[in-house]
C-alpha cells in the first residue's frame, strides 16, 4: 500500500488563499508535534490492512469507492520481496540465514506486529444473536401480548373465584410461537459463522524455525518477520516465505488457487508477479515433497491469504431480494397491526369497555394481523427446494440464495472444469508444414490423416513420450483412451495419443533412460528432460523440450521438415504462426515439441546435470512441430447454455486463457454465435452502439474506466473476457450490479473468493479452494455448469410455489381480523377466539401452505425472462388483493354465515345480536332473552358462543380446502391439474383431523 500523506492546512494563506506546500513541508516536518501514522513500521513494512473511508451516499461516490477497492486489492497483493537480492533482504529484516533471529528480536517484533494470525471481524456473541432473534422485530409485540395476557389472568384471579384459563393458555401459546419463529431465524443466521470457523481450522499450528543458531519448533502464531523457517514434506506453511534453499521442493497451492497439481518451487526469481514466481510460498499451503529453507516476509493479516480473507469479509454480500421483501412486508404488517390495534383500543375504551378488555382487543388484532407462520413457511419452502437441488449435485449453504438464483440475469462463469471437461485429447498435429487430424472419438487405434512413417512424426512421438511424467495405472487390457493415468491433463493427452497411434510407450522410455526432468512451470511455460539414448556415448545425450509455441520457437535454430533439417527463417516462422493460430482458433491448447543432441565432448557420459541451476543448453534446439489438444465441452453444457439464454440470462465467460481459445470454446458451447466474429474491444477502438459479440482482453480492461466497462456490458449481447486477473473479475461483478443485474459467479480459487462473496449468488466448485467454498452460497459437487441451470429452474419454481404458499397462508388473516372488527363495531358476541386464530395460523394453515412448496411447474419456467427484483415483487398488489380481497373475504363470509345460522337456530337472530356484547359477557346477567324471549344464563350463552366459534372455525377450514386446491395453479382448473401432490393430499386430511381435534377434544372447547 502506498503511503497516505495527510492533508496540509495553512494557518496564513497567501494571496491565492493557500500558501505553497512545497516551500514549507520541510519546516512543518521539523517543528510539527503531531506524528502522523502512515501505517508502516520503521523498516517500511505495512502494519495492517486498512482503507480510507469513502462516502457511499451517491451512485457516483459508490462507483469511485468500488474502483478504489479494486485498486486497493491490486496494490495489496503487489509484493516486492521476491525481487530483492537476498543479502539486502537479510539486512532489511536484521536476520542471518544460518543463525536466525535472537529471542530479544523476536519479542520486539512480535510486540510491534502482533501474532501471526488472521484477524477475526468483531461479531456479537451467540447468546446476543439468539436473543436478538427471539426478542427483536415483531416478536417483541407477541412478547408484550403474552405479558398482558398473564397480567390479565392475574388480575382476574384476584377478582373472581373461577377464572377461565384462556388468557393463560394464550400467553403460553404466544411464547411458543415466538420461540419457534425466533429459533428458525437464529438457525438460518448461525450458518454464516461456520465459514470463519472452518477457515480457522485449515490454518497451520506449528513451524520449524532457526533462532540463535538452534533449530526448534514453535507455534505458528509466534512466527515473526525475519524468522528463518525450515519446511519439510507434509508441513503446512505458516507464513508468506521467500525460499533461498531447496531440494526437490513441491507445494500444494489448492487452498490458495484451486490448482490440484503440486507445483515445483526453488530459490530462483522467475516472475514479477509474486503469486507466480518460484521463490515464494504462501500461508496455509502445503509442502508435499522435498525440503526448503526460507525467510518470513509477511505474517498474519499481511499474508496473501490474510489480505484476501479480510478483503472478502469486508465485501459484505448484498441482502437477498427475498429477505428484503419478507422483512419489508413484515415491517409493514407489524406497523399496520400496531396502528390498527391502537386505534381499536381507543375506540373500545371510548365505547365503555374496561381497559383490560380493550387491551385484549389490541392483542387480538395484532395476533390476527401478523402471519406468525410466515417465516416458518418461507424457511421450509426454501429447505424443500434445497433438498431437491442436493439430488442434482448442488449443495445449498444459504437457503435464500435459491430464490436469488432463480432471479439471475447474468452468469459469470469460468471455462476450464466448468464449461469444459478438463480432459485434454490430442486432436491435431502440425508436421512437415501440414496439419494432420487424429480421431478423438476412438478408444484405441485412432484414424489419422498424416503419415505415421514420417521421420518428423517419429521424432515428435518420441519427445512426447520422453518429456512426460505421466504413467498408465491400468494394464493393456483396457483401451488406451480409457486407461487411468497419473499426471497432469496435458501430459496424459500426449501419452495416450502416442500409445494409441504408435504403441509401446514403455519401450520408448526403457530405451531412453531419463537423467533429468524439469517439470512444466506456468511462469516459464516449458518443461525439459535429458535422456540416455543407445548411442549417447558417441552422439551425446538427447535433450527434449515441450512448451508454449512462441517460446519454444525462440529457442530453436533449426526445424525438421520432410526428413531434412532447415533453418528457422522468416518463411518458416510465418508457416509456424499460421498453423498455431489456426489450431488456437479451434479452441485447442497448442504445444510445440523440439529436441537436440548435446555434444558428447562438453557433456560426456556421467555428466552431472543440475535441474535447479541449469548447466546445459536450453537454446539451439531443433523444432519438430506442434500438437494441439482439445478440452471438449461437457456434453450437456451447450444444451444448458441454450436453455439459460432462452430464459433471458446472459452468460459471460471470464477466463485467463488466450482470447482465440476463449472465443472458440465460447462458440462451441453457445455463448457466442458461431457465425459472428466478435469485436475486440480496446481503448484504441471503442465501438459505438450495439455489439452482437465482443471480447475484452485483461490488459485493455486495466486501462478502462468504470463507465466504459458499464457501456460494454450494457451494449454487448455476447461477451467474453480473456486473460483476466482475479481483481478484474470482481470489477466485472460490481459493474454488472451497478447496472441493476442479479449476478451469479462461479469460481474455485481463493482469488475468486472476493468476487463470489460480492455476487448476489456465489457458486464454488466442489474441488476448489477450501476458503472459496466457505464464501459461496452454493457448491457444485460435480463442477458442472448444467447444475447451475437446474438451480435457476428450481429457483424459479420455488419462487412460483412460494407465491402460492403465501397466497393461501395470508388469506386466513381476513376472517380473523373481520371477527374482531365486527365483534367490536357491531357489539356482537366474539365470533372467533384468539386461541382459535393461533390454531388456524399455526395449525390448519401451516401444513397445507408448506405442501404447496412440493408442487411441480405448470409451464416451462426456462422460457420466461428473469424477474426484476425492483419491480416484480414476491408480495405484490395482485397477490395481496387476490388473497385478502377475494379468498379472505370468501372465508370470512362462510364463517359469519355459519356463525349467524347457529345463533339463529338457537333463537338469536342477527338483529338481536347487535349491541348485546356487554350484556352477553356479564356474569351477573343470567336472564338474557333471545329473539323468542327465551332466557339464557351466562354458562349457556358461553356454551353457545363456543359452538358458534367452532362452526366459524370449521367453515373457514372447509373453504381453505378449496383455496389450497385453487392456489395450485393460476391458469388450470382442478380437472386439468390432478391431485398428484401427495403432501397436499395428506395436509387436507391433517387439516380436517386437526379441526375436529380442536373442536371435540375435552378441554379445548373454550378456543
Amino acid at each position: 500500500m502506498s503511503n497516505i500523506t495527510p492533508y496540509q492546512y495553512s494557518d496564513h494563506p497567501n494571496e491565492e488563499g493557500m500558501e505553497s506546500q512545497d516551500e514549507h513541508d520541510a519546516y512543518r516536518l521539523a517543528v510539527e508535534n503531531t506524528l502522523y501514522d502512515d501505517n508502516r513500521t520503521a523498516i517500511g513494512q505495512v502494519k495492517s490492512v486498512r482503507r480510507v473511508p469513502v462516502s457511499r451516499s451517491t451512485g457516483q461516490s459508490r462507483k469511485l469507492t468500488e474502483l478504489y477497492d479494486i485498486e486497493f486489492l491490486r496494490q495489496e497483493i503487489n509484493i516486492e520481496d521476491h525481487k530483492i537480492p537476498l543479502h539486502d533482504l537479510f539486512n532489511r529484516l536484521l536476520t542471518d540465514p544460518n543463525t536466525g533471529l535472537a529471542e530479544q528480536q523476536v519479542r520486539a517484533i512480535e510486540q510491534r506486529d502482533g501474532a501471526n494470525i488472521i484477524s477475526s471481524p468483531l461479531e456479537a456473541p451467540t447468546w446476543v444473536r439468539f436473543c436478538k432473534n427471539i426478542f427483536g422485530g415483531f416478536s417483541f409485540l407477541l412478547w408484550l401480548g403474552a405479558l398482558l395476557c398473564f397480567a390479565h389472568y392475574s388480575i382476574e384471579s384476584g377478582i373472581h373465584r373461577e377464572v377461565p384459563s384462556d388468557n393463560l393458555v394464550l400467553g403460553f401459546a404466544l411464547i411458543v410461537v415466538v420461540l419457534i419463529t425466533g429459533t428458525f431465524s437464529f438457525i438460518q443466521e448461525n450458518k454464516e459463522t461456520e465459514m470463519k470457523q472452518a477457515f480457522d481450522r485449515m490454518l497451520p499450528e506449528k513451524a520449524t524455525v532457526i533462532r540463535e543458531g538452534v533449530e526448534c519448533e514453535v507455534d505458528a502464531k509466534n512466527l515473526v518477520l525475519g524468522d528463518i523457517v525450515i519446511i519439510n514434506a507434509g508441513d503446512q506453511i505458516a507464513a508468506d516465505i521467500r525460499i533461498f534453499d531447496t531440494k526437490n521442493f513441491k507445494v500444494d497451492n489448492s487452498t490458495l488457487n484451486g490448482e490440484s497439481e503440486p507445483q515445483w518451487r526453488s530459490a530462483e526469481y522467475t516472475h514479477e508477479n509474486a503469486l507466480m514466481t518460484d521463490n515464494l510460498v504462501f500461508y496455509s499451503t502445503f509442502c508435499v515433497e522435498g525440503w526448503a529453507k526460507g525467510i518470513v516476509i509477511n505474517t498474519g493479516d499481511l499474508t496473501v491469504v490474510g489480505r484476501l480473507a479480510s478483503y472478502s469479509i469486508e465485501h459484505d454480500r448484498k441482502e437477498t431480494p427475498i429477505s428484503k421483501e419478507v422483512s419489508q412486508f413484515m415491517h409493514i404488517v407489524s406497523v399496520s397491526a400496531i396502528a390498527l390495534g391502537c386505534f381499536l383500543f381507543v375506540v373500545a375504551f371510548l365505547l365503555g369497555y374496561h381497559w383490560i378488555d380493550a387491551i385484549l382487543f389490541l392483542i387480538g388484532v395484532i395476533v390476527a394481523s401478523v402471519p406468525e407462520g410466515m417465516l416458518a413457511i418461507v424457511t421450509i419452502a426454501l429447505s424443500v427446494t434445497a433438498k431437491r437441488m442436493s439430488s442434482k449435485n448442488c449443495l445449498v449453504k444459504n437457503l435464500e440464495a435459491i430464490e436469488t438464483l432463480g432471479a439471475t440475469s447474468i452468469i459469470i462463469t469460468d471455462k476450464t472444469g466448468t464449461l469444459t471437461a478438463n480432459k485434454l485429447t490430442v486432436a491435431h498435429v502440425w508436421i512437415d508444414n501440414q496439419i494432420g487430424e487424429i480421431d478423438t472419438s476412438a478408444e484405441e487405434n485412432p484414424q489419422v490423416s498424416f503419415e505415421t512413417t514420417s521421420h518428423s512424426w517419429k521424432n515428435m512421438a518420441r519427445i512426447a513420450i520422453l518429456c512426460n511424467s505421466a504413467q498408465f495405472n491400468e494394464d493393456k487390457s483396457v483401451p488406451v483412451m480409457l486407461r487411468n493415468t497419473s499426471g497432469d491433463p496435458t501430459e496424459t493427452a500426449l501419452l495416450r495419443c502416442v500409445e494409441a497411434v504408435e504403441g509401446n510407450a514403455d519401450v520408448f522410455r526403457e530405451m531412453h533412460k531419463c537423467i533429468v526432468h524439469i517439470p512444466f512451470n506456468p511462469m516459464t511455460r516449458i518443461q525439459v528432460s535429458i535422456h540416455e539414448c543407445a548411442d549417447f556415448k558417441t552422439n551425446g545425450y538427447l535433450a527434449c523440450m515441450i512448451g508454449a509455441p512462441e517460446l519454444i520457437l525462440q529457442r530453436c535454430g533449426s526445424a525438421l521438415v520432410q526428413g531434412q533439417e532447415r533453418p528457422v527463417d522468416q518463411d518458416y516462422k510465418n508457416a509456424f504462426f499460421y498453423a498455431m493460430n489456426e489450431l488456437a482458433n479451434l479452441g485447442e491448447t497448442v504445444v510445440a515439441l523440439c529436441d537436440v543432441r548435446l555434444p558428447s565432448r562438453k557433456f560426456p557420459p556421467g555428466f552431472q546435470f543440475n535441474p535447479h541451476q541449469v548447466n546445459f543448453p536450453i537454446t539451439g534446439y531443433r523444432m519438430l512441430g506442434l500438437m494441439s489438444m482439445i478440452d471438449p465441452p461437457k456434453a450437456n453444457v451447450p444444451d444448458a447454455i441454450n436453455k439459460v439464454r432462452h430464459a433471458g440470462v446472459k452468460v459471460i465467460m471470464v477466463t485467463g486463457d488466450h482470447p482465440n481459445t476463449a472465443v472458440a470454446i465460447g462458440k462451441s458451447v453457445g455463448i457466442m454465435d458461431i457465425e459472428t466474429d466478435p469485436i475486440s474491444v480496446t481503448m484504441a477502438g471503442l465501438p459505438s452502439g450495439e455489439m452482437p459479440s465482443a471480447v475484452v482482453n485483461g490488459e485493455d480492461l486495466e486501462q478502462m474506466t468504470p463507465d466504459i466497462l458499464d457501456d460494454i456490458l450494457l451494449h454487448s449481447h455476447e461477451l467474453i473476457f480473456a486473460r483476466m486477473k482475479p481483481e478484474q473479475k470482481l470489477q466485472i461483478v460490481e459493474s454488472c450490479q451497478r447496472l441493476g443485474a442479479v449476478v451469479t459467479v462461479t469460481g474455485d480459487g481463493i482469488n475468486d473468493a472476493a468476487a463470489i462473496r460480492r455476487a448476489d449468488v456465489g457458486i464454488a466448485m466442489g474441488g476448489g479452494a477450501a476458503y472459496t467454498t466457505k464464501c459461496a452460497d452454493i457448491i457444485l459437487l460435480d463442477d458442472n455448469f448444467s447444475s447451475i441451470v437446474s438451480g435457476i429452474e428450481e429457483g424459479r419454481l420455488m419462487y412460483d410455489n412460494l407465491k402460492k404458499c403465501l397466497l393461501y397462508a395470508l388469506s386466513s388473516n381476513v376472517p380473523e381480523i373481520a371477527a374482531f372488527l365486527l365483534s367490536m363495531v357491531a357489539q356482537i358476541p366474539l365470533p372467533l377466539g384468539i386461541l382459535a386464530i393461533l390454531c388456524i395460523d399455526l395449525g390448519t394453515d401451516l401444513l397445507p401452505a408448506i405442501s404447496l412448496a412440493f408442487e411441480e411447474s405448470e409451464e416451462n419456467l426456462m422460457k420466461r425472462q428473469p424477474r426484476n427484483p425492483e419491480t416484480d415483487h414476491l408480495l405484490n398488489e395482485k397477490l395481496l388483493f387476490l388473497s385478502y380481497g377475494q379468498l379472505g373475504l370468501i372465508q370470512a363470509a362462510s364463517g359469519f354465515f355459519t356463525y349467524f345460522v347457529i345463533m339463529a337456530e338457537n333463537g338469536f337472530w342477527p338483529d338481536r345480536l347487535l349491541g348485546i356484547r356487554n350484556e352477553w359477557d356479564s356474569r351477573a346477567i343470567n336472564d338474557l332473552t333471545d329473539s323468542y324471549y327465551q332466557e339464557w344464563t351466562y354458562e349457556d350463552r358461553k356454551l353457545l358462543e363456543y359452538t358458534c366459534q367452532a362452526g366459524f372455525l370449521f367453515s373457514v377450514v372447509i373453504v381453505q380446502w378449496a383455496c389450497v386446491v385453487q392456489a395450485r395453479s393460476r391458469r388450470l382448473s382442478v380437472l386439468q391439474r390432478p391431485l398428484n401432490n401427495w403432501v397436499l393430499n395428506f395436509s387436507l386430511i391433517f387439516e380436517t383431523f386437526l379441526a375436529f381435534l380442536i373442536i371435540y377434544v375435552p378441554g379445548s372447547s373454550q378456543v
